[in-house]
């Protein structure tokens, strides 16, 4: 439960994962 935005980026918890930003 640390960074589950690099393996999931469904959630709104990446900095830049893939260039998307959170809804």
């Amino acid at each position: 439960m640390r960074r589950r935005g690099l393996r999931q980026p469904k959630r709104c918890d990446w900095s830049g994962v893939s260039g998307q930003a959170p809804p």
